[in-house]
């Protein structure tokens, strides 16, 4: 399983890398603070938070409920 996920996953982690690289400086303070908050239901793939944190340095929370994050964000912009 685990050879089957690295495409995918070293994807994901270059667009990670793309759009740091991309960010403006001030911006990119705020997300250094911060951190990035994973959704969808890739969020829930073993590791993967760790390997962003080793990745890019950056801090990394799960969403509550991230397969659910799109659609209950949809559901309060229609509201």
């Amino acid at each position: 399983m685990k050879e089957l996920l690295k495409e995918p996953v070293d994807e994901i982690i270059n667009m990670i890398k793309d759009l740091i690289s991309d960010t403006p400086p001030e911006l990119m303070l705020e997300i250094k603070q911060n951190g990035i908050i994973l959704d969808g239901g890739g969020a829930n793939l073993k590791g993967l938070g760790e390997l962003i944190v080793y990745e890019t340095g950056l801090k990394v929370t799960k969403a509550q409920e991230p397969e659910l994050s799109t659609v209950m964000g949809t559901a309060k912009a229609l509201n």
